[in-house]
């Protein structure tokens, strides 16, 4: 498991008082877990289409970077997410033999420090 420690600062000001209160904060991050897990059944040589929604939090847009380890899978390699946006990532699984085939897709966004 990949940990990083975070720091950052949160300050909240009473705009009638003046008061100013400022917070240190230190965190520990960890990779986060799966979303959802999949199973897909398609035979040999035949498409299976599938979609996965992602959705975009924030105030600005985010540029995402697909890994996977199935060398069945084909879809965008990278892509962006609009603010407050969700977004379909489309992809195809096209198996060349039969068996039973394990693996992950990744998203990793452009901000992330562990690219």
């Amino acid at each position: 498991m990949n940990l990083q420690e975070s720091h950052g600062k949160l300050t909240l000001q009473n705009v009638l008082t003046n008061d100013v209160f400022e917070y240190t904060l230190r965190g520990i991050v960890k990779e986060p877990l799966a979303q959802e897990h999949m199973l897909i059944r398609c035979r040999a040589g035949e498409v299976a289409v599938r979609r996965v929604t992602l959705n975009n939090n924030t105030f600005k847009a985010v540029s995402y970077k697909v890994e996977t380890d199935l060398e069945q899978i084909t879809g965008l390699s990278t892509f962006d997410v609009q603010p407050y946006t969700p977004y379909v990532y489309e992809f195809a699984v096209r198996p060349l033999a039969g068996g039973i085939y394990t693996g992950q897709i990744t998203f990793q966004d452009s901000d992330d420090p562990n690219k």
